[in-house]
This record gives C-alpha cells, structure tokens and sequence, in this order.
C-alpha cells in the first residue's frame, strides 16, 4: 500500500515537559518521539516555537 505524501507530512514539535522534539502528522493524528520513517516530510515547527518563547521572555522582561 503506497501512502500519499500528504499521509507522509510530519510537523518537528518540541515538548518542554520531556525536554525532546517529537513528531505530529496532522493529517492521521499521529505522533512519535522518534523521527518518522525514512522518505517522510519533515516540516520543523521548533524554530518558530523559539521565536515566540523569546518574543514572550523579551516582554516580560520589559514588564520589570
């Protein structure tokens, strides 16, 4: 059974619980800690995750 790339998308998310990225198919509501199986699409959502928490400690510094 051939799986369709859109099945085969996988967002990198990070858990700041666990301290570890873990994977999320959107499209089967799937996720792993380990990463997807080779040939999947990997989209990386950590970088903009970074972006908001320094935006986040950035003003609440501004706060003090």
């Amino acid at each position: 059974m051939k799986v369709s790339p859109v099945e085969n998308t996988f967002e990198k998310h990070f858990d700041p619980n666990h301290q570890r990225p873990y994977y999320y198919n959107p499209f089967t509501q799937e996720s792993l800690w380990e990463a997807p199986p080779e040939g999947a699409t990997i989209i990386d959502k950590t970088v903009k995750q970074e972006v908001i928490d320094y935006e986040a400690h950035k003003l609440k510094m501004e706060e003090l």
